[in-house]
């Protein structure tokens, strides 16, 4: 018999490393995907502010 690591075996330990890797993964995207959308939405209200305070002079 040869030993073997029960941790390497056990397909829920696997399982769990995967998706911890995978969560961290998408939340780093998240992250960034979401400050870019966060730049890009604070531009367009300063530019619709600035757009409307011209048309109201």
């Amino acid at each position: 018999m040869t030993h073997r690591d029960p941790h390497l075996e056990n397909p829920n330990f696997i399982w769990l490393n995967f998706s911890t890797k995978f969560y961290f993964q998408i939340l780093k995207m998240t992250q960034n995907l979401f400050s870019q959308f966060l730049l890009k939405y604070d531009v367009f209200v300063k530019s619709k502010i600035l757009i409307t305070k011209g048309v109201h002079k």
